[in-house]
This record gives C-alpha cells, sequence and structure tokens, in this order.
C-alpha cells in the first residue's frame, strides 16, 4: 500500500496516471480510486507525526559544517531509524484515524494515549 500526501505537485494528473497504472488500487490519498485521503493530514501521515521531527533531532545533533556533510549526515541518520520505532509509528495510524474521526477532522494528538 502507497499512501500520496496529496501535495499539488503529487495531484497532477499524469502523477495519479503514473500512480494507476503502477499501483492499480494499492494506493491511498487525494484523488486516489480506491480510497480517498484527506489533504493536509499531518497528524496521519508516518512522516510527519514522527519520521521529520525525528530526523530532524538527530541530524542537529551533529555538528555540520557545509552541505555535503549534511546530506551525508541526513543520509546516515535515516539509516539508523530503529525499525522498531518505524513499526510502532505505522502501528498508531488505526489509533489516529479513530481520534481523526471521533474529533470530525480537528485536532486530535492531545488524545493520543
Amino acid at each position: 500500500m502507497f499512501q500520496q500526501d496529496g501535495a499539488p505537485a503529487h495531484f497532477a494528473r499524469r502523477i495519479r496516471g503514473i500512480l494507476n497504472e503502477n499501483l492499480e488500487n494499492r494506493w491511498i490519498g487525494r484523488g486516489a480510486r480506491l480510497k480517498e485521503w484527506p489533504p493536509r493530514s499531518p497528524d496521519l501521515t508516518v512522516c510527519d507525526y514522527f519520521l521529520w521531527g525525528y530526523l530532524k533531532d538527530q541530524v542537529y545533533s551533529h555538528n555540520i559544517t557545509n552541505l555535503i556533510q549534511l546530506k551525508k549526515i541526513i543520509k546516515e541518520e535515516i539509516l539508523k531509524v530503529p525499525l522498531e520505532m518505524i513499526q510502532d509509528s505505522v502501528d498508531s495510524i488505526l489509533n489516529r484515524c479513530a481520534k481523526c474521526l471521533e474529533y470530525e477532522g480537528g485536532h486530535f494528538e492531545m488524545f493520543l494515549g
């Protein structure tokens, strides 16, 4: 299953055509045949509610002096993300979806337990 984030560049007809051609009914997102996904929903996107913040903290714990070093450290830190952390974040999506529905699409992160 592939989750498309609904960003304008990713919503272009050409991109949706490529997704439909290559992934058939195995992608979700704005304009998907299988399942629409709320646009601009960072509380429901693993990269937004977990990965980017975590990586930012890890990357900026280094003393970076140039762009080449920054790119190198980003790649290294991505490879060091513990699989268990990724799995826990992915597993939390059902609870997040339920809370999103419960709060009718409003803010709900403070109610996650």
